[in-house]
């Protein structure tokens, strides 16, 4: 009676087996392969100077395609399949940047240099009254 159920529970696993396998290659047959992905670089500046630590965000209407931040000499590489984009650069106290960018298999290592304006702080009017 053993022999039977140890045959049964190897006959069970190797059904499970087969199942999770397969599954998972139906799920690797789905995600994109590296090869239809686009590769967008880019250094982001501010006067010259690199800025690391600045959010890029590759989004279209269905939401965040990609995202990465800068390196310590403010470049950035991004991995996207081709289509069209907004391309978002955000870091704090910098003016945010938005610009539209289309990546076609023919153009599919588009490079997209930023430059960040710091934003001005205003100062409070020390006047409380208008002029007369």
């Amino acid at each position: 009676m053993q022999i039977r159920s140890t045959s049964r529970l190897r006959q069970i696993a190797g059904t499970a087996a087969s199942l999770v396998l397969g599954a998972g290659v139906f799920v690797l047959a789905q995600a994109p392969s590296s090869s239809s992905l686009c590769v967008v670089t880019g250094r982001v500046t501010s006067a010259g100077t690199p800025l690391p630590g600045v959010s890029i965000l590759t989004s279209r209407s269905g939401g965040v395609v990609s995202a990465t931040s800068t390196d310590t000499d403010g470049s950035y590489r991004l991995r996207v399949p081709p289509g069209e984009y907004t391309v978002a650069a955000e870091l704090v106290a910098f003016a945010k940047f938005e610009r539209p960018l289309v990546v076609t298999p023919d153009s599919c290592a588009p490079t997209l240099d930023v430059a960040l304006d710091l934003v001005s702080r205003t100062q409070p009017n020390s006047s409380a009254t208008a002029p007369a």
